[in-house]
């Protein structure tokens, strides 16, 4: 197996305002994100790599538009003058200005990215007559680390690792005609499949952003028994996640308006649908029931959520395995059809033989 070339490091930062997320303020929706360009330190950097994985968390955010939303580039610039700003300032209500909302950084960096070469003479059969096919296959893997930082404090409140990997390979009975160039490219767009499918569950996962509750779907004495959120396919949600219920209102304190939320329920992850994901309610479905009627809102905010760093649980059922089986299938020779006739036939005599025994007993 031959080793291709490391990229040692990748820096990714992005702007996150989290008033809708890690703790109970006001709802103000969707979690704001903004991806600055990545940095790059690479031995070879023809993949372009830089580029590609840019493009692709641009792009898998931006399809979770009911949870984050992307903010503008030049928000970057604001973010780094408010920073210096915040460094002078003492006033408090300087200080929420300067930020403009934005409370948290969430950086990346992509410590290991290897691409592996794999090369093989396989047997294979067509009828009784044997030839061989070449083969040329690549894995590529990568090691990213995520961390969310407070902007004012610079203190990391959350980490992350993902691992994606990707495999592609080529074969053709004659050996210059195996296009190592198209299993390359094939095994970084795995990759970059196994990332982008991982990069919606990680945002919510550190980010933990609040889902507003659309309303009850099912309902027995008063009672809510089951609730829509909002989401639904597009959800970076698991099957079985838990959800705390939290309702959102205005307090008045000392004659000012205070933004409050308040726990009243749990409830589960069950069915997706088209927009919406039906939670089935494990607490507090009489109150839950009584504030939807009067018109309250709710929010639901994920809890217990596991870090993955595989992207297994986020493709389709069985395409990982289905993938590495297929490879090992194709780096492998193919079974004798002559042999393996002789030993279906052997495995016959011996069933009739068992079961004539059998039948004399």
């Amino acid at each position: 197996m031959k080793q291709i070339h490391i990229i040692k490091s990748i820096a990714v930062i992005v702007i996150l305002s989290l008033n809708a997320s890690l703790s109970y303020a006001q709802y103000t929706g969707p979690v704001r994100i903004q991806i600055a360009s990545p940095k790059i330190k690479a031995v070879n950097n023809t993949d372009n790599i830089k580029a590609l994985l840019e493009a692709d968390m641009v792009s898998a955010l931006a399809a979770q538009s009911d949870y984050v939303r992307l903010v503008e580039r030049n928000y970057f610039g604001k973010i780094e003058k408010a920073r210096k700003s915040l460094a002078k300032a003492n006033d408090s209500d300087l200080k929420a200005n300067a930020l403009e909302g934005a409370q948290y950084i969430l950086k990346s960096k992509i410590t290991k990215f290897d691409i592996k070469k794999d090369s093989a003479k396989v047997k294979r059969y067509s009828g009784d007559k044997s030839y061989n096919l070449y083969v040329t296959a690549y894995t590529v893997s990568a090691n990213i680390d995520f961390e969310l930082v407070d902007v004012e404090t610079g203190e990391v409140k959350e980490q992350y690792n993902l691992q994606p990997t990707g495999i592609g390979w080529d074969s053709d009975k004659v050996r210059v005609k195996v296009d190592r160039y198209k299993a390359r490219r094939e095994a970084i767009s795995e990759l970059r499949k196994c990332f982008r499918a991982s990069i919606p569950y990680m945002t919510m996962y550190l980010a933990q952003s609040y889902t507003p509750v659309v309303k009850i779907s099912k309902v027995k004495k008063n009672k809510a028994k089951a609730i829509f959120v909002k989401g639904g396919n597009r959800a970076p949600l698991l099957l079985g996640s838990k959800f705390e219920i939290v309702k959102s209102y205005n307090q008045d304190i000392g004659g000012k308006k205070v933004a409050r939320q308040e726990k009243i329920g749990e409830a589960k992850f069950d069915t997706r649908y088209e927009e919406y994901g039906e939670c089935k309610v494990k607490k507090g479905g009489d109150v839950i029931y009584q504030e939807l009627e009067k018109g309250t809102m709710l929010l639901a905010r994920p809890v217990e959520l596991k870090a993955y760093d595989s992207c297994v649980y986020f493709l389709p059922r069985g395409y990982t395995s289905s993938r590495k089986t297929k490879l090992k299938s194709a780096l492998s020779d193919a079974e004798d059809p002559k042999k393996k006739k002789a030993s279906e036939d052997s495995s016959s005599k011996k069933s009739t033989k068992k079961v004539e025994r059998k039948s004399g007993g």
